[in-house]
C-alpha cells in the first residue's frame, strides 16, 4: 500500500511539474512567454510522462503581485495551481463541464487500455485542448483539490474555498467521480460488453502405458493435461 501511494504521488507530481509550470510561466511573464496553446500542450504532455512514470514557484509570484495573493482579476495566481471557471459560469454548467470531460476522458483510458481494441500506444489524451475554457479542465480531484489546500495555506486564504460563495470548489471532486462512472459505464455498454468471450477449458485425462522391460511389465501413469479454448459469438 505505501509503494501504492508513492506511486501514485510521484504520478501527480509530474503531471503537475510539466501543467503548473506552464501556467506559471505563461501568467508570471504576462504572456510574454508562453502561449495557451503551450499550456495545452503541457497538460497534455504531463499528463503522458506521468503515465509513463506510473507504468516549482519560485521569488517570481512575490515579483508579481508585490507579495499580496489574489485569486482572479489581473494579479491572479491560484489558478497557477487548482482551476477556477470563467465568470459566466453557472454551478449546473460547471458540474456538466466536469462530469462531460471526465466521462471523455473515462472512454479514451478504457479503449486505450481495453486488450480487446486495437490497441494503441498508451499515454497521450489531449482533453486540455478541447475542455479547458469553462473550467480549466481538472477532470482528476487529484490534481485540483490537493493544489487548493496548498494555496490555502500558503497565503491565499480561505479564498480558494469560499470563491463564488463555495459554489465551485466541490464542483471539481464531485464532478469527475460522477463523470468517471459515467464513463466506464457507458464504455462497457457500448464497447465493452460486445467482445466475444473466450473461454478457457481444462480436462485432465488419464493414460496407462506399457514398456516391456525384460520378462517384467512395468506401467507408467501419465498425467495428460489438454486445454481446449473455445471462441463464443
Amino acid at each position: 500500500m505505501f509503494l501504492l501511494l508513492i506511486n501514485q504521488y510521484v504520478t501527480v507530481h509530474t503531471i503537475n511539474v510539466f501543467g503548473d509550470g506552464s501556467v506559471a510561466q505563461f501568467k508570471l511573464s504576462k504572456g510574454t512567454a508562453g502561449s495557451p496553446m503551450s499550456v495545452y500542450w503541457s497538460w497534455g504532455v504531463g499528463v503522458m510522462m506521468g503515465i509513463y512514470v506510473a507504468g516549482g514557484v519560485s521569488d517570481a509570484i512575490n515579483n508579481f503581485d508585490q507579495g499580496t495573493r489574489h485569486v482572479d482579476g489581473s494579479l491572479g495566481t491560484a489558478g497557477i495551481f487548482s482551476t477556477y471557471p470563467q465568470p459566466f459560469l453557472s454551478v449546473y454548467n460547471g458540474l456538466g463541464d466536469q462530469v462531460f470531460g471526465t466521462a471523455i476522458l473515462l472512454i479514451c483510458v478504457l479503449a486505450i487500455t481495453d486488450e480487446n481494441n486495437m490497441k494503441p500506444t498508451k499515454g497521450l489524451i489531449p482533453i486540455s485542448m478541447t475542455y479547458g475554457f469553462n473550467c480549466g479542465y481538472a477532470i482528476n480531484p487529484a490534481r485540483d483539490l490537493a493544489p487548493r489546500i496548498f494555496t490555502a495555506i500558503a497565503g491565499w486564504g480561505d479564498t480558494p474555498f469560499n470563491y463564488k460563495e463555495y459554489k465551485w470548489f466541490w464542483i471539481p471532486v464531485l464532478g469527475p467521480h460522477l463523470g468517471a462512472i459515467i464513463g466506464a459505464f457507458i464504455y462497457q455498454l457500448c464497447v465493452g460488453l460486445h467482445w466475444p468471450r473466450t473461454y478457457e477449458i481444462t480436462q485432465p485425462q488419464s493414460k496407462t502405458v506399457e514398456q516391456t522391460v525384460g520378462s517384467s511389465n512395468e506401467g507408467y501413469d501419465l498425467g495428460i493435461e489438454l486445454k481446449l479454448f473455445k471462441r463464443v459469438l
